[in-house]
């Protein structure tokens, strides 16, 4: 079920039905983007039309974020959960067998971590060379060449927000087959080599703090810049109900 809420279309259901409808992407004869959006990716969105534009045409947007499920619990959609890149990752690599999977994005060291972990499973690896203008076409064209031959089912891309989610988007619909999912700092909690929040902080909507003490000098000033702009935003959708 699809409820929009700061005019994006997210999954307004638990995580076994958000896990189930992205595992079932697999039978469609097209490919697919899913992304993650979390509060600051809702706040760029207001400030981006295209970016707007985007996030609407992805296949399926899951709500990464309490504070976003609290805005849409308190619109009534009371069976809605957060359910987050680095966790879906893991729940499809541990338990859908069989598939493949190729991950791009991160660092060459971030990446041999996850290859250690993914020992026994089908996976491929690919660290873009760094841009902050994005890649030249000659680049994507590269990527979705070594992509296509290794044909996964999913492409796991972890580029930092909003970037990755441009990306996902645009490269799934310049593709055939496979799902797209932007996955955000899952690259490095799955590859061990960040820690991520405890649970009873994810469980509060404090994740964003744990991350801001561990990271300060990199998240610092998205934090301060977007997390009152998203509750001015949040205040204004509730407003409206």
């Amino acid at each position: 079920m699809k409820y929009e809420v700061f005019d994006i279309n997210f999954q307004a259901s638990p995580k076994e039905e958000i896990f189930n409808e992205i595992s079932n992407l697999l039978n469609k004869q097209t490919a697919s983007s899913v992304l993650f959006v979390n509060a600051h990716v809702v706040v760029e969105a207001t400030r981006d039309s295209d970016l707007m534009k985007l996030l609407k045409s992805a296949t399926i947007v899951v709500p990464d974020g309490v504070p976003i499920t609290w805005v849409m619990k308190l619109k009534g959609q009371k069976d809605c959960q957060r359910y987050s890149g680095p966790d879906l990752m893991a729940d499809v690599i541990e338990n859908l067998t069989g598939t493949r999977h190729f991950f791009l994005g991160s660092t060459p060291e971030v990446l041999k971590k996850i290859e250690e972990r993914m020992v026994g499973k089908d996976a491929a690896f690919y660290s873009p060379p760094f841009s902050k203008s994005g890649f030249s076409e000659v680049e994507l064209n590269r990527q979705l060449d070594i992509i296509g031959k290794f044909d996964p089912d999913f492409i796991w891309v972890g580029l930092g927000a909003p970037k990755q989610e441009r990306y996902a988007v645009e490269m799934a619909k310049r593709s055939k087959k496979g799902v797209w999912l932007a996955v955000g700092a899952a690259f490095d909690f799955y590859s061990g080599l960040k820690p991520r929040a405890p649970l009873f902080i994810q469980k509060y909507g404090l994740e964003w703090a744990f991350r801001f003490v561990t990271e300060p000098k990199r998240l610092g000033l998205r934090y301060l810049s977007t997390n009152p702009a998203f509750i001015k935003l949040a205040l204004g959708e509730l407003i409206r109900r």
